[in-house]
């Protein structure tokens, strides 16, 4: 598909009616959201891919307020973190995982010399830019600016007023002629933050979606094998998590090392954190894997990552914040997780 407006990332320029590539790699991850230890407001997320993830981690300044660190996929340029907004004193997150699951498993590189990104990366650069909850719920519920799949949007404000919205999205894109037909369906509402939200790979919201021929779009797993792995997933999670008591025990490294822990054999699907083998006929592993973590404390400010046992690599922190702004964000490698350096921009 072709871009409908100019858009910078990361200071490339992607002009008008430049193509870009929808994400065509099988993705799976769990995301979880609630209160832990002293009241703290978490957001945590398993990442799987059926590949090798060569990452970086970018603390930028943006808008003359908006400082941010992102996680960034730098197979997919798909990214997702942290924002503080220095002239509100607000801090807030989003996370997304895909109801789009079955995609094709090959291998597309998506980052190219013609500076080629994954949209929905493109997107999340973007939606964190404006550093405003309404802001970015407003672009989430657009049909221009939406991430499809299950997202959670957080902001903890500075007067401690905790604002939190759940999307499941559907984009069903198809050509007519040389016009582009997008099929768009939304559906939103407030997390419960007092209890635990987890969301992995089949719908919870939109039931029976039709396109506009009356089509049934897909909506994630349906009754499968894999849609009953990532009903388990979700359960594991949620047996481990969902008590409050127990859950208001743990910080938030506690529950990132809780979802890194195998409960059944160590190549079961239903793990939440899987070790899949499927072989690719050239004696390469392409199956999915959980690769990293990624958490965030709102409370106190801190992005978190994990590289689960070497099975992803953080190749920099970018250090991108002008010399004369005190940040705010702290980043903390858990782990193995060291990066191959830190850069300063």
């Amino acid at each position: 598909m072709k871009l409908t407006k100019n858009y910078i990332l990361n200071g490339v320029h992607l002009k008008d009616k430049t193509t870009i590539y929808e994400c065509k790699k099988l993705e799976e991850c769990i995301i979880a959201t609630g209160k832990c230890k002293d009241d703290h407001v978490f957001l945590v997320k398993n990442r799987d891919r059926a590949y090798f993830p060569r990452c970086s981690i970018i603390h930028d300044y943006v808008n003359n307020s908006v400082e941010r660190v992102m996680f960034l996929d730098l197979e997919t340029a798909y990214n997702e973190g942290i924002y503080y907004n220095h002239e509100t004193g607000n801090v807030g997150c989003l996370m997304n995982t895909t109801l789009s699951v079955q995609e094709d498993e090959k291998m597309k590189k998506l980052v190219s010399k013609s500076k080629t990104r994954c949209l929905d990366g493109i997107k999340v650069d973007v939606l964190l830019s404006y550093g405003d909850f309404d802001r970015i719920a407003d672009g989430l519920l657009s049909d221009k600016d939406t991430i499809a799949g299950h997202t959670f949007l957080l902001e903890l404000q500075k007067d401690g007023t905790l604002k939190s919205k759940k999307f499941e999205i559907i984009i069903k894109n198809e050509e007519e002629g040389n016009e582009e037909i997008k099929d768009v369906k939304i559906e939103s509402g407030d997390i419960n933050m007092e209890e635990l939200a987890v969301r992995i790979n089949h719908s919870y919201l939109l039931k029976d979606v039709k396109d506009r021929e009356g089509n049934i779009i897909d909506v994630g797993y349906t009754i499968s094998d894999d849609y009953l792995s990532s009903v388990m997933r979700k359960i594991n999670t949620e047996v481990e998590l969902a008590d409050e008591k127990t859950r208001h025990s743990y910080t938030i490294e506690e529950i990132l090392h809780i979802l890194k822990k195998k409960k059944e054999k160590f190549d079961s699907p239903n793990n939440t954190n899987r070790d899949l083998y499927k072989d690719d006929g050239e004696g390469n592993n392409i199956g999915l894997r959980t690769t990293g973590q990624i958490g965030i404390d709102l409370t106190t400010k801190t992005f978190y990552y994990d590289n689960i046992y070497n099975k992803s690599e953080i190749l920099m922190v970018l250090n991108k914040m002008p010399k004369e702004i005190t940040p705010i964000i702290s980043i903390k490698l858990l782990g193995g997780s060291q990066p191959t350096e830190f850069v300063d921009y």
